[in-house]
């Protein structure tokens, strides 16, 4: 089996780590179980629980790990071992991640030959994660690469994509943006106001991109999603009839499949954009030049096809 210890992550980091267990049990017709016995809601950023992430999706998971015991013994020596590394008993609290991301430089192959799956250095997937060595294998980290959801497109758009499409208004939205020069337009704020490494993006980039789509295409339609409504409707929507700021309710798994109905994307440096553009089969995409705002830290989620636009510093 492999089980996903899931991290304190939002919904669609969550999908990485899916998506590369799902790549896993490809190969060797294994069954997959999420655990959530470590974590609460007031843990997990975004409040990403299972019933608020991947729920409403048709995963192909056996269980649902709630209980911490029912965790002890289907984890095994694997999950001990993983455990040990996660909260050290001789390590200072604040100081723990930095031991577990130390050792799995030093030791990740040796892990993985023990069946622990260690990734928190999400700039680095190395070779021996195509390899399946053991029967059984505990996996905590990010695999934020497009090679492992790549080889496995068609399976993973039918399974979240399906599910959630059958709901009416969702269904009609996307046929609707198949059917015209959609651009989808995510415009991540929130909590990358204020952060050292994850603000890169600003309202430069995307004026630059949405005028490079006015020039490129014929009569587009800009469908933009952020957690920030009232700002982008004051700054992106006022005066400008060919852009749409969707709606407030909607759900983050809602609003993942409606914008991967569009045909066209602007994205920003988010695992939420990645999957969107991912799951819509699109080849045109503008990405920022640069994932982090630290140039020396450098992201594996680039795809070959995507148009880099520079993201230069407002004045």
């Amino acid at each position: 089996m492999i089980i996903v210890r899931t991290m304190n992550a939002g919904m669609c980091n969550q999908l990485f780590t899916y998506a590369y267990a799902r790549f896993l049990a490809e190969k060797k017709e294994q069954e997959i179980l999420l655990d959530y016995s470590h974590t609460n809601a007031a843990d997990m950023k975004h409040h990403a629980m299972y019933e608020d992430a991947l729920s409403h999706f048709d995963l192909k998971c056996g269980n649902i790990i709630t209980d911490p015991s029912e965790y002890r013994i289907l984890a095994g020596r694997s999950g001990v071992g993983l455990e040990r590394l996660l909260q050290p008993i001789l390590v200072r609290r604040k100081n723990r991640t930095s031991y577990a991301i130390n050792q799995e430089a030093r030791k990740g192959e040796r892990l993985w030959k023990e069946g622990i799956g260690l990734n928190l250095l999400a700039e680095n997937c190395p070779e021996y994660f195509t390899q399946q060595l053991v029967p059984n294998v505990v996996l905590f980290g990010y695999w934020q690469t497009p090679q492992y959801a790549r080889q496995l497109e068609s399976i993973l758009r039918e399974e979240l994509i399906a599910p959630v499409e059958k709901e009416g208004a969702i269904a009609v939205m996307r046929k609707r943006m198949k059917q015209e020069e959609s651009v989808c337009v995510h415009i991540r704020r929130g909590d990358y106001i204020g952060n050292g490494m994850h603000e890169v993006c600003n309202d430069k980039y995307y004026h630059s991109a949405m005028e490079q789509y006015r020039q490129e295409l014929q009569n587009p339609h800009f469908y933009i999603f952020s957690d920030d409504k009232n700002y982008v409707k004051e700054h992106y929507q006022s005066g400008n009839d060919d852009v749409t700021v969707m709606a407030e309710k909607t759900k983050d798994y809602e609003e993942l499949i409606l914008m991967s109905g569009c045909r066209h994307f602007i994205i920003s440096n988010s695992s939420f954009s990645w999957w969107a553009q991912f799951l819509s089969g699109s080849k045109d995409v503008i990405a920022p030049a640069k994932w982090y705002h630290d140039a020396n830290k450098k992201s594996l989620l680039y795809e070959d096809f995507w148009e880099l636009l520079p993201v230069e510093e407002e004045q």
